[in-house]
């Protein structure tokens, strides 16, 4: 069988892809990378949250991890996700004076 970390590691470098594929424009929308890639869009969406992790992230993920899974590393981005809005509207209160 395929090695589960391979299987990690090799979703975050085409998801890194895709992210340089929309911000330099060569693509769109999620909707064209989900035509190319031949998946769902709600799949591109779902895989997108790997790039806000670091390599760092990853690495430390992979190396903890006894059974590591993409759904995991998956929950783990959007762990980061929720603790990054919660800082944001944090900040927005302060900042709005609603401390």
């Amino acid at each position: 069988g395929v090695d589960p970390k391979d299987q990690v590691l090799a979703a975050v470098a085409k998801v890194r892809s895709w992210s340089r594929q929309l911000s330099s424009g060569r693509v769109a929308t999620f909707a064209e990378v989900a035509v190319a890639e031949g998946v769902s869009v709600a799949r591109i969406s779902q895989l997108m949250v790997l790039d806000r992790l670091t390599a760092e992230d990853v690495e430390a993920f992979l190396n903890r991890s006894t059974r590591p899974s993409l759904r995991g590393l998956i929950s783990v981005a959007r762990g980061f996700q929720a603790a990054a809005d919660r800082r944001c509207r944090v900040r927005s209160s302060k900042i709005a004076g609603k401390s």
